[in-house]
């Protein structure tokens, strides 16, 4: 791995992350009627931020023995720091919410582990890194940090993310490159695999605009609208028919319906929503 920079400070002791302003944050007032504020990462982001996520680690001097990382936030990050701690990495399938919501939703969400770490692995004594995309509300954490001690007392667990949201975070990472209070999309979330589309924030999101109790109406054009307002690219944006969005979102209508009217929409209902 490339040696990684050092990180400017402002007051000649302490390391300041360079995103400790990133540009990328929107109007709440302005953007969301739910008055969320957002940041729109990309790869070229994630990479630099992964890099100092490294670096950190490295400057800390501690050993470890494996790196676990759930999946798929932590993917990304865990694959390129497992080649700097020179250890082996582990995935595991913890699935905590599926759109975006407020705090006290999200608060009250069980973490289901549907790919478990593998059994034939000894983790006893082991000094374990976790590495993860956001530490959220550290529901996470929580659940991940009682698997290990469930199938082997470990000797050390130290948590590292690219995100931590300080108002909404139970526990503290060791290892964090900006904290933030905004909802992050990663370009993980929106970005295609070559076999399918995966446009979780939109598919989540546009039904909500498009249902609101607030007599606006957005129509699909204004939900196009929001997503450039709030940082994305028109080549990041769905298209209706393509990849199987229409049913995605149609879904995702029904299910936004069923929750404010009791009732499943009409074939007509939805034709006048996207237009």
């Amino acid at each position: 791995m490339p040696a990684l920079p050092e990180a400017p400070r402002t007051d000649g002791s302490r390391p300041m992350s360079p995103w400790e302003n990133f540009p990328f944050l929107s109007s709440p007032s302005e953007l969301d009627p739910d008055g969320i504020p957002y940041e729109v990462m990309r790869f070229p982001d994630a990479a630099k931020m992964t890099g100092e996520l490294a670096r950190q680690i490295l400057a800390s001097e501690q050993q470890f023995d494996a790196v676990v990382y759930p999946l798929r936030g932590g993917l990304y990050s865990a694959t390129r720091i497992t080649q700097a701690v020179l250890c082996p990495a582990y995935p595991i399938g913890l699935r905590l919410y599926q759109g975006i919501q407020a705090r006290d939703e999200v608060r009250q969400q069980e973490v289901e582990i549907y790919q478990p770490l593998p059994p034939d692995v000894d983790f006893s004594d082991r000094r374990i890194l976790v590495i993860d995309d956001v530490n959220h509300t550290s529901r996470s954490l929580e659940a991940l940090e009682r698997h290990l001690k469930d199938m082997k007392r470990v000797a050390s667990m130290t948590v590292g993310v690219l995100h931590e949201k300080p108002a909404f975070a139970q526990i503290r990472a060791d290892h964090v490159v900006r904290r933030t209070d905004s909802w992050i999309v990663y370009p993980w979330e929106h970005l295609g695999d070559g076999l399918h589309q995966r446009w979780e924030f939109f598919a989540e999101k546009f039904p909500v605009w498009m249902l609101r109790d607030d007599g606006k109406g957005t129509n699909w054009s204004g939900c196009i609208k929001r997503s450039l307002q709030i940082g994305f690219r028109p080549e990041e944006l769905p298209e209706l028919g393509g990849d199987n969005f229409f049913v995605r979102l149609y879904a995702g209508l029904q299910k936004r319906g069923q929750e404010l009217r009791g009732e499943i929409l009409s074939l007509q209902e939805v034709e006048q929503m996207l237009c």
